[in-house]
């Protein structure tokens, strides 16, 4: 029978729950952030069920490794606010690196506007103990001279029980100047050796980084996607995912009108090397 990698679907982070939402969750068992490793997720970054956490999905692997993918989400949410406004977003990516240290180049299009985004993404793994650590720069722009930024991130991630991992990465954001932090859970069962469902759920936490937002907790994100490897190389996703706001006031806070509450799909494909 032949054998197939770990699949991408990894919602972490986070997308990535208060404390007490959080132990409920891992009591129902719920994501994981790639196989053993904590990797800086790929093609899920604004599907963000469980926040935004991850690193990649190959960094787990030795050696040089490449991949490309596309996908098509409902919603382009970062950080639980919407990007494009009530468009969809359709999405290419690229990437590679050795082991643990990698590149990432993703370019969102808008499906009913103009708006686009460019992200390019440095990044690097380490596992210490049971802890898996990642670190990671991140450039966005809509590359038609707008506003850029730069996102400086570090998470930490570790396996927990019952096959549950925990995640979090803090970001610093060089406009405004300041911090948002993610926190989740995950779980991945898998059906045979072509087969695989992933549960997340998570909070995001707006330390300055949303300059015209309530400090504190934001969003609360879950979802439910489910995987299928075509052969040893590629792999063919989908998923439903809910964001929840917490202390939304969109009255007294002018960013709080991009911040979601509903729910998003994605479809894609990916084929990795």
């Amino acid at each position: 029978m032949r054998e197939y990698p770990r699949k991408i679907i990894r919602p972490v982070a986070m997308k990535h729950p208060t404390n007490s939402l959080l132990t409920v969750l891992g009591i129902l068992m719920l994501p994981t952030a790639a196989s053993a490793s904590y990797t800086y997720k790929t093609t899920s970054g604004h599907y963000e069920y469980s926040g935004s956490a991850a690193f990649g999905s190959t960094s787990h692997k030795q050696g040089w490794t490449a991949y490309a993918a596309a996908e098509w989400v409902s919603r382009y949410i970062r950080r639980g606010y919407q990007q494009f406004g009530n468009a969809g977003a359709f999405g290419i990516m690229l990437g590679g690196g050795y082991g643990p240290v990698g590149v990432d180049l993703e370019q969102r299009f808008a499906d009913t506007s103009a708006d686009r985004e460019f992200r390019g993404t440095m990044r690097a793994s380490r596992t210490i103990d049971q802890f898996d650590f990642g670190v990671r720069a991140t450039y966005m722009s809509d590359l038609r001279g707008g506003p850029s930024n730069w996102d400086l991130g570090f998470g930490v991630g570790s396996q927990l029980f019952y096959g549950i991992q925990w995640n979090s990465e803090i970001y610093y954001g060089t406009e405004p100047s300041n911090f948002y932090l993610d926190a989740g859970l995950s779980r991945e069962w898998e059906f045979g050796p072509e087969w695989s469902l992933t549960a997340s759920a998570a909070m995001g936490f707006n330390l300055g980084y949303q300059r015209e937002a309530r400090k504190g907790a934001d969003h609360i994100a879950l979802g439910l996607d489910v995987a299928h490897a075509i052969n040893h190389q590629s792999v063919i996703y989908g998923g439903i995912g809910h964001h929840s706001t917490v202390n939304r006031d969109a009255s007294r806070y002018s960013d709080h009108t991009e911040l979601y509450e509903g729910f998003i799909f994605r479809v894609g494909a990916r084929w990795e090397y």
